[in-house]
């Protein structure tokens, strides 16, 4: 897991933390680093989001598919990007749409109660953490 904290910290939400404030995350077994294979459904629509998500190498799709079977792609992240971040607090934090790999991809997931637990203990997360909700 170590060798991902230089990609984390290229992230906004990493951005003002120390290494070792980082490594403290992974202290914790309130994480897991998963790997997808292109084509693979990470959430399905109206799955509940229960976790946040970094995308840590490859393409993640969020597709809508229509009344008519039309699938329409609505975005796409790639690495460092963050999925679930804006459901994951949210009274409605189920997904809207259907997220799937372009590619072969690894993301982290972070259970809730680690991302709480380091808020309570890291101020410049819970700040930065704030300030990307803001940018929705």
């Amino acid at each position: 897991m170590l060798n991902y904290i230089p990609l984390l910290k290229k992230i906004d939400l990493f951005k003002d933390l120390s290494f070792k404030d980082i490594e403290y995350l992974f202290t914790k077994d309130l994480y897991e680093i998963k790997n997808y294979k292109k084509n693979s459904v990470i959430y399905f629509q109206n799955e509940k989001c229960t976790r946040f998500d970094i995308i840590l190498k490859g393409t993640v799709l969020v597709q809508k598919i229509d009344s008519n079977g039309n699938v329409l792609t609505i975005s796409d992240f790639n690495i460092g990007d963050v999925i679930g971040g804006n459901l994951l607090f949210s009274h409605k934090n189920f997904f809207p749409m259907t997220v799937l790999s372009k590619s072969d991809v690894i993301i982290l997931h972070f259970k809730k109660n680690l991302i709480l637990k380091f808020c309570q203990s890291n101020i410049k997360f819970l700040n930065n953490l704030l300030e990307s909700q803001t940018k929705l």
